[in-house]
């Protein structure tokens, strides 16, 4: 009676396993969903921000010194609170850019297509899995080929967090032994 139940046990252990393989296999061969997004303008609004903040009160004190002290008309004076301005000038610019959707790179996997846009493009690119030919994943670079000699590369300098890349050159992988 003992020995059938270290069989049991071995069976149920081998089906548990095997259970696993076909999970495993099945989320191989399931379709891509995933948007991986830049965080660089993201970080940088941060800083900017935090100036921004910090210099509006100086802003305030210059100009309240500058009208009681008789400076105010002078043009050192200008060109020092000048100075203070540009930190909430670039936090509001670059705000604006983040509301218009034009600044954050992104890559995103949508099963049968791939849309990404890099930092130096307006537009949104987006490829079909049916037309790549042949992908290559460089350090910094991916490079997709596909149908009409057309090459699409992909700078990952713009991902500054190593998880990201990480992930989009698995992703990039992926595809690509699902091609050979």
């Amino acid at each position: 009676m003992h020995k059938i139940e270290i069989k049991k046990t071995e069976v149920a252990y081998s089906s548990i396993n095997s259970l696993a393989l076909q999970y495993q296999c099945h989320m191989m061969q399931a379709t891509l969903t995933e948007k991986i997004e830049s965080k660089r303008i993201v970080k940088s609004q941060k800083l900017f921000m935090i100036l921004a903040v910090l210099s509006v009160p100086l802003i305030a004190i210059k100009v309240y010194y500058g009208v009681s002290g008789g400076t105010f008309q002078k043009i050192g004076y200008w060109l020092n609170a000048l100075v203070l301005f540009i930190p909430v000038g670039i936090y509001l610019y670059q705000r604006k850019l983040i509301a218009d959707n034009n600044a954050t790179p992104f890559i995103e996997w949508q099963g049968d297509r791939i849309s990404y846009k890099a930092s130096t493009d307006k537009k949104v690119v987006t490829i079909e899995v049916k037309n790549i030919k042949s992908i290559s994943i460089k350090m910094d670079s991916v490079e997709i080929l596909v149908t009409g000699s057309l090459c699409h590369t992909i700078n990952l300098a713009d991902f500054v967090e190593y998880s990201d890349r990480i992930k989009i050159k698995a992703n990039f992988e992926k595809m690509q032994s699902s091609l050979a």
